[in-house]
This record gives structure tokens, sequence and C-alpha cells, in this order.
């Protein structure tokens, strides 16, 4: 049954996007709904329990959107760009985090759950927003910073979420925190994921330049992206840093490195597809009713953080007007990243935080997964970046 639920999801996921694309909405947006609609809780087509043997889904598709994000970090364009990305993408993710945490510190809330909810709020979803530019081909000023900051953004969050997730469990432990618990232990496990991506990048560099097929070099990509997943996983560090690291080496230095960004071009969208209906398909809707204002007000101030953080970051490094004005819309999405940082955080943090936070990031995820793309195409339209032709 397995493998029906699949082709249910991918199937039900192409109608709904056709269906939606009447109504001029992103391709994303009706992949997620698909999954929402067939999924436990509306209709019930896809049972809750089958859900869980979909899990393997989840895992490789973050696999290959953190191995996409970092063969999109092209040294040489980012080069150009200079240390501008890096302030951009450090004030839009801190302005957010400052944002979130100040609201649920004025809403009563107990500082280690602000502080981890702030640390999921950073994150964004590339996913969603590199189908969006690949949807309407979208090139231009803002498409050029905008892949960048993300692929760096979900880095630093993931960075950010492993140290506020060791300090919360700490402060809501009642144990004397210390520097090596609280920084260190974190600290150690992102660099333990940089290095094993990095040292499979450099295998990869030395393998790949002798395989002579393309096909040969599609093959093996595939492969160790896997492996390296698996590895990241048994050490219990990040896969999605690793990934990152690991696309970032092959992407940039490989003398393969064309053939290796297009590598999983054939796979990535049909798993993508699914991994979208398959997160729509576990969204309860009725984490709606228990986050209420709290999701709102998490919901409100992300995408208050998001938007003058970036512009902020744009006017101090005096980018291009369209950069200014439209980049922080392109930054609501949020989807993959963050569900899997609230799970990891539902497992560690003690109840009733551990529920009430995934009500909270669930809940908003429905929301920006619905929006956030069609204000990624708005303003990729307003900023003159997507052809008519292509709308």
């Amino acid at each position: 049954m397995t493998i029906f639920y699949l082709a249910l999801l991918i199937l039900t996921a192409l109608f709904a996007s056709k269906i939606l694309s009447f109504f001029k909405l992103p391709d994303v947006t009706g992949y997620l709904v698909a999954g929402i609609i067939i999924g436990p809780s509306v209709l019930g087509i896809i049972p809750h329990e089958a859900l869980t043997n979909l899990n393997l889904l989840s895992s490789v598709a973050l696999a290959f959107i953190a191995y996409n994000i970092g063969c999109e970090m092209d040294f040489s364009s980012i080069k150009e760009l200079g240390n501008n990305i890096l302030i951009i993408t450090a004030l839009q993710a801190l302005m957010t985090m400052a944002f979130v945490f100040t609201v649920f510190m004025l809403m009563g809330q107990n500082i280690a759950f602000a502080l981890v909810a702030s640390a999921i709020a950073s994150a964004t979803a590339p996913a969603a927003t590199l189908m969006v530019i690949a949807q309407y081909k979208a090139k231009g000023p803002v498409v050029n910073t905008l892949i960048p900051v993300v692929a760096l953004d979900d880095a630093f969050c993931i960075m950010a979420f492993g140290i506020a997730n060791t300090v919360a469990i700490n402060l809501l432990s009642g144990s004397d925190p210390s520097v090596v618990t609280m920084l260190l232990v974190p600290l150690w496990e992102i660099l333990l994921s940089l290095i094993i991506g990095i040292v499979g990048g450099l295998a990869a560099i030395f393998i790949l330049q002798r395989l002579k097929s393309e096909g040969d070099v599609i093959i093996y990509i595939i492969g160790s992206v896997l492996l390296l997943t698996f590895a990241a996983e048994y050490l219990h560090v990040s896969s999605l840093l690793t990934l990152m690291a690991y696309g970032v080496i092959v992407g940039n230095f490989s003398n393969k490195k064309h053939t290796a960004r297009s590598a999983l071009e054939g796979v990535s969208l049909p798993v993508f597809v699914a991994f979208f209906a398959f997160s729509g398909a576990e969204l309860d809707l009725k984490v709606l009713l228990p986050a209420g204002f709290l999701g709102v007000a998490y919901f409100l101030s992300r995408a208050l953080g998001k938007y003058y953080g970036a512009r902020v970051g744009a006017q101090i490094t005096k980018m291009p007007e369209p950069i200014v004005k439209y980049l922080g819309l392109t930054l609501i999405p949020q989807a993959g990243v963050a569900i899997g940082l609230s799970q990891i955080a539902s497992r560690t943090l003690p109840q009733p935080y551990a529920s009430t936070l995934q009500a909270v990031v669930l809940a908003a995820v429905i929301a920006n997964e619905i929006v956030g793309p069609i204000l990624t195409k708005y303003a990729l339209t307003k900023a003159g970046e997507i052809a008519p032709e292509n709308l």
C-alpha cells in the first residue's frame, strides 16, 4: 500500500497544481494543498499510519534540497556580491529571531521556548523558492541575491537552532548551564557536519575526474548523497549541513561541476513534488486551534522580521532598488527545514513546550507555504524578473 499512497500523492499533487494554475498560483502551493486534502486532516484517503512508512521520503528530499542549495552557491557569483550577501543574510536572520523572541516574551512565554521558536523562525524554504524560480524561469539581480541568501540562511538557522535547543534544554531542566553543554557541544556537531561534507566532497572530486560518462557521474552523485545522509544521521549530526557542504565543494571545485550541479534534475522534481504533498498530508489542521494567537504572532513577527531585515541589509549594502523592495517578500516560504527542526525540538523539550512549539510551527508552515510562494511570484514579477510569456 505504501507504493499506492506514494503514487496517489504524486498524481493528486500534479492535478491540484494544474487546477490552481488557473488562479495564477505557483505549483508548489498546489502540491501542499493536495496533500492536505487527501491526508488524514480532511478526506483521510491516506491514513495517518501510512505516513510513517513514507518518512524515508522526507530524508531523501531534504538531502537533495541541501545538496542543490550547496551546488547553487557559486563562489564566482557570490564573490561578485562580496560581503553584501553575508550582511543581508545575517541581518534578516537576526532581525527575524529578534522579532519573534520579543513578541513571544511580551506574550508571557517561557524564555527557553521563545529562544527555540525564534531560531526555527529564521529558516526559509529553499525548495519552494527554487521551484517558483524554476517554474517561471525567473532571472535577474533579485534571484541572483536570493539563492545564496536562502542557502546561507538555512545554514545559519541550523547552527542557531543547535545552540538555542541546547540552551533551552539546560534552562528547562533546572541544571546549572555550562559553556560546554550550551555552546561547545552544538558547535562541535556543526563542525563535524561540515567536516563530513567537505571530506565527502574532496573524495568526490578525486572519483568524478576518473568517471567518463555523464550517467556514471549522476549515479555517483545520487549514491554519495544518500551515503552521506546515512553517515550524518548515524553520527547524530546535521545531514542538512553535511549535504550543503558537499554540494558547495562538488559544485565549485570538481571538473565535472556542471554535470554535478544538474545531476539530480531528472529525479529531484518528482521527489520534491512527493515531499511537498507528503508535508501537506502530515500537517494536522487541528493544530490551528491550540496554536491560536501564538501561531498568528509567530507568522506575523517572522514575516516582518524577514521583510525588514532583508530591506535594511540591502539598504546598508547599497544594493539595487528592486532588491531593497522585493527581496524580503521572497524569504517568507517556510517548510521542510522548519518542520524537521520542530520535530527534533519536540523530542528533546519537555511537555507542554514540545507540543505547543510543534503546533505553532506547523500552523505557521501551513500559512507560509500557501502565502509564501504567492508572494515570491509577486515580488519577482514586480521586480521584472519573470518574463510575461512565462506567467
